[in-house]
């Protein structure tokens, strides 16, 4: 705390120019580390803060600092409550709800949303032949690709035991399928090397988009169009992607 003039420079300068004459800062303390300061400029004449002052503009920055632990503590808990433990992708509960924000999405801003649901193939014979550590190793490898090929506003998602969601806006069906298909390549090129095995791992995957429905688009109906091009991508030999959309490719 103290008037602006007795500050050195270039403090002195820099708070001059913006008509500060005195000012009091003081810390703001989150689960005991430093998260930032509140300040209190006064820009009409040099304020010797009184102690009164102080002690009652401290408790402020104390109640900030309270406020935003339980905050960030409430946020934690949220992610966690919405977060696979294995993937640290949405649960599929989570994927609903953000789902149906993409759809408000499209329908405000006449977006295009595309969908694709993945399944890891034979992955029942992997946990059976090298165990569930090396089957949830596949879950988090595959995880750590998706988070790789994909933007940070994308929505990914472990929808099942070993099926994960991806939806993204304008990206047309082809473009996404390009995408899964880097992922494809970099699963194939570099198998997952587990307690001295080596377990290569495909996966098939379906697409469909909003441009495929008629009328009201529902995530549920988008979901089933591109789960049976997921099971169509099976039936056709597995390690494969099916496109059959409405949106022609670019």
């Amino acid at each position: 705390m103290g008037l602006v003039a007795d500050l050195p420079e270039p403090e002195c300068s820099m708070l001059g120019e913006q008509g500060i004459v005195s000012l009091l800062i003081l810390p703001i303390f989150s689960a005991g580390s430093f998260w930032g300061f509140m300040g209190f400029d006064d820009c009409v004449q040099a304020t010797h803060w009184q102690k009164e002052e102080i002690s009652l503009l401290r408790i402020v920055a104390e109640t900030s600092g309270l406020a935003i632990e339980r905050d960030q503590s409430e946020q934690h808990l949220l992610r966690l409550a919405n977060s696979d433990p294995l993937t640290g992708l949405h649960i599929r509960r989570s994927v609903g709800g953000q789902l149906m924000e993409l759809i408000d999405r499209v329908h405000s801003n006449q977006q295009l949303l595309s969908v694709a649901l993945l399944d890891i193939d034979w992955f029942k014979r992997i946990n059976n032949t090298y165990g569930h550590p090396a089957g949830d190793a596949v879950l988090g490898r595959m995880a750590r690709l998706l988070r790789d090929c994909f933007r940070p506003g994308d929505l990914l998602g472990r929808y099942g035991g070993e099926e994960f969601l991806v939806a993204t806006l304008n990206t047309p069906p082809h473009q996404l399928a390009a995408r899964l298909e880097t992922l494809r390549q970099r699963l194939q090129a570099a198998p997952i090397w587990f307690e001295q095995h080596t377990i290569r791992v495909t996966f098939s995957a379906g697409i469909a988009c909003s441009a495929d429905l008629q009328g009201m688009l529902d995530p549920d109906a988008l979901i089933s169009l591109a789960d049976q091009r997921l099971y169509g991508a099976k039936r056709r030999g597995r390690d494969r992607i099916v496109v059959e959309s409405a949106m022609p490719a670019a």
